[in-house]
This record gives C-alpha cells, structure tokens and sequence, in this order.
C-alpha cells in the first residue's frame, strides 16, 4: 500500500510545477509494478532487508529516469515516509491529519474500494508534505499559462488603422528602451586601484570578473540599439522588415523579450518592461563598480555567470592565505539586515552604509526564499506566510574556510538563477540555471524543506 501512494504522490506532485519536481518525470505503470516485485523477491525470506530495498526502489527502479540531483534526494525522501519498517504500524499515517493511512481493516475488495470513496477529492498540499501556499503558486502557474496562450494567439493587426496605431505602440517601447538603456558600460575616469596588480603581477581577480561582466553587456547592449535601429528604419519603411525583426515587432506588441534578445542574455524569467528595468539596474551597478571602485556589497543575482564571481573571491583569498583553491569552500552567513542597498533605491547609500565592513568574503542580497522564510527574530529557516509566497531573503555573508563542510542539522538549500529551476546539462554536470547549494540554520528536520521543495531564487517572475 506504501508503494501506491508512493507512486501516487510522486505523480501528482508534477502539478506544482518547479516546486513539485525540477524536472517533470515521466514515472508510470511499470516502474510500479517493478517494484512491487522487488517486494514480492526481497519480502521472501520474512526478513526484510529495508536498505537494499530502498536503495533498489529510489535510486535503480524510480530513480533510473532521475537527472538531477536534487529531485533525486526529494525522490528518496518521500520515499521514506511511504516505504520502511514504521509503515508497518498498524496506527501509521502518511499524513499528520490522518486521512491518508493504509487500510488495515480493509479485508475485500468492497471495503478497499469504500475507504478510497471516503478520501478527499481535492488532495491538500500536506499529503505532499508542502505548504498551502504552494497549491496558490500553482493556481497562478496555471493562470500564467493560460494568458501567455491568449497572448500568443492574438491577432497582430486587424488592418487599416490597426496596424498604423500598433506601429505607433512599438515605437512607443521602443522609445523607452532607447532612453533606458545606454549603448555601452563605461567610464571616462575608472577606479585606477582595479587595475593594480600584486607583487607577482597577478591582476585582482575580482576585476576580471567586471571586465568579464561588462563585455557581456556591453555585447547585449549593442545587440539591442542595432536590433531598436533596425525596427525603427523597418517601421518607417526604408527597409525590408526581416523575419528577426519582425518576431522583435510581435514580443513588443505583448510586452514579451524578444527571443533575439532573451538568446544572447542571462536567463530571466520577466516580461519586457520589468526585463529592461531589471537590465538597466545591472549596468548602473557595473558602471559603479567600475567608476568607485570595490562596493562593500554585491547583487548576486545582477551577474551573467554568478559562479565566476564566487570562484573569484575563493581565488583572491587563496593568493592572501597561500592555501590551494581546491581546498576553500564558502560558509553563508546570513546577517540581521533586510534592506537591500540595490543601486536603483534613492537611499541606496544610506542603507550600504548600514552594513558592517568585513574582512574577507564578500557581502550579498538579490535572493528571494521559494516554499519556505527567513525567521529575521530566530535566525533560522520558518514555514511561509499564509498567502506570501517569495520573500525576500537578508543581506548575506560569503565566507571563505578551508576544508569546510555545513553542520549536518543545516538544511543545504540550492540557489537557482530562475523560478523555472530546470535548464540545460553543462559540462561541469549542474544545470545552468543552478548556482550552487546554501547551507541555512533550521530548527525542524531537513527532509521538511525537501518535501517543501525549499529553496532560493535570484529572479522572480512578475
């Protein structure tokens, strides 16, 4: 009976989207019935050996069609609440309500089939161990779909003077992207201390990460003004309008990124408004950096390539402390400060200055709690707000250590650049859209996060 919910829920929680699985598996029949005889091989001898079970059923039998990493340690912890020795109980339930417990007095097939009439019709997001905000965050997934579909089926034009009052709203964003957004990230008088090198004639790899950044934007941005010049000749007819910029024409008339665009940047899950808001925000940020010299803290998330950033602050403390890069790994401290000083906020200097100056490491914020909170009063990891999904998460503190590894009673909670969470294998064997794992204080068990499906976001979805 533990096997069939098992089964059951694992399917079921593809409903939930990014917060269910990272990636939707296709789990059926078979893999059920594969391991309902594993049960029929192992059950044999009237001992049952619970480890090679477990280990057969979630890493061979379900755990052959799981790719990431993650969603295979929320596979075996669900999978212990449905499989084991304590299931055996004749007063254990799958769920703290009760409602979801074997059948023990269930003899015939009536009465089985009477006791499954009885369960609820709607399944609670508690059978799968999550929070009700979660059965709202699918709702709005859903909705969310639902008008990307209308939008896409809309007709561009009716015609006549349609069409020339679409030409004048295109031109309008146009317009506005144009005075966001400067052609380039630059300055006429950059912080010459950037470009000091040590005494070995070794460059601060902090900087080489901002030249690196900047020649990433600085090819969208020029990307972006010929693609802008290129539609404002297309609209004014002295070109032919190309099938490029004609699909750059369609994602304006929706408020949608051109996939021109949304190719050549960093993933983002935003519409056009907020997208180039949200771009606009990581230049100033850069141009600063480049102008001021080293800021006291950093947006995270502001970055192309996160893990460049990171790996580089493991560098520069390898040079100071002479000990081999392999050997640092970072400890997340998380500081009793929820402002964040973003370069876009008028107070953005007074709040920066709030911040305590640090030695090594490096401060960091942009990052937003999925499926759980930060308790500012405990210092630890709480269940959400009813009807508050993603907050924002404190100021944190990177800290390089050698030899480091996070106490085990920590919830070790993955960072991901986009709510999508899913993206494509890189060579290094993470998703691209993964940043790296964050070691959080808790006060409950860590499976209750796992099944929460917890974890951090550097961008939200509007």
């Amino acid at each position: 009976m533990g096997l069939s919910f098992f089964h059951a829920i694992i399917q079921e929680r593809k409903r939930f989207g990014p917060l269910g699985w990272n990636i939707p598996y296709e789990f059926n029949d078979s893999d059920r019935d594969c391991g309902f005889l594993n049960f029929n091989i192992w059950s044999k001898e009237g001992n049952i050996p619970w480890d090679a079970l477990l280990y057969i059923t979630g890493n061979v039998t379900y755990g052959g069609r799981v790719t990431d990493s993650w969603d295979q340690r929320l596979l075996n912890t669900i999978m212990r609440r449905f499989i084991g020795d304590e299931c055996l109980e004749p007063r254990y339930s799958f769920s703290s309500d009760g409602i979801y417990r074997a059948p023990g007095s269930a003899n015939t097939v009536e009465e089985l089939k009477d006791y499954i009439d009885n369960l609820p019709n709607e399944d609670s997001p508690e059978v799968f161990g999550m929070h009700p905000n979660a059965q709202l965050a699918s709702q709005k997934r859903e909705v969310g779909l639902m008008l990307d579909t209308l939008a896409m089926v809309t007709p561009k034009s009716g015609g006549g003077g349609a069409e020339s009052i679409q030409n004048q709203q295109v031109l309008d964003v146009l317009n506005q992207v144009k005075a966001k957004l400067g052609e380039s990230i630059r300055s006429d008088h950059p912080c010459e201390s950037l470009f000091v090198c040590d005494d070995a004639g070794r460059q601060n790899s902090m900087t080489v990460v901002l030249t690196q950044e900047i020649t990433r934007f600085n090819n969208l941005l020029r990307l972006i003004h010929d693609c802008l010049t290129e539609l404002e000749k297309a609209i004014s007819g002295l070109v032919v309008m190309s099938e490029e910029i004609d699909a750059v024409y369609g994602s304006f008339l929706i408020n949608e990124v051109p996939a021109m665009w949304s190719n050549a940047a960093y993933p983002s899950p935003k519409f056009l408004a907020s997208w180039v808001q949200d771009l606009s925000g990581r230049c100033e940020f850069f141009r600063k950096w480049l102008e001021e010299g080293l800021p006291n803290s950093y947006r995270l998330s502001y970055f192309f390539f996160p893990q460049g950033f990171m790996t580089s602050n493991l560098q520069n403390y390898s040079r100071e402390n002479t000990i081999a890069i392999d050997r640092l790994f970072f400890e997340f401290a998380v500081l009793p400060y929820t402002e964040w000083p973003d370069v876009l906020s008028p107070d953005h200097e007074e709040i920066e200055n709030k911040l305590p100056k640090i030695e090594s490491g490096v401060l960091i914020y942009g990052l937003y709690c999925d499926a759980f909170r930060w308790d500012i009063d405990n210092m630890h990891m709480s269940a959400e707000a009813p009807r508050i999904i993603n907050e924002q998460m404190p100021v944190m503190h990177m800290i390089p250590r050698e030899l480091w590894s996070a106490d085990e009673n920590d919830y070790s909670c993955p960072l991901y650049k986009t709510p999508v969470r899913a993206g494509t294998l890189s060579t290094t064997g993470h998703s691209t859209n993964f940043v790296c794992p964050v070691n959080l204080k808790t006060d409950q068990h860590v499976k209750t996060w796992i099944c929460k499906g917890s974890a951090m976001l550097c961008q939200l979805k509007d």
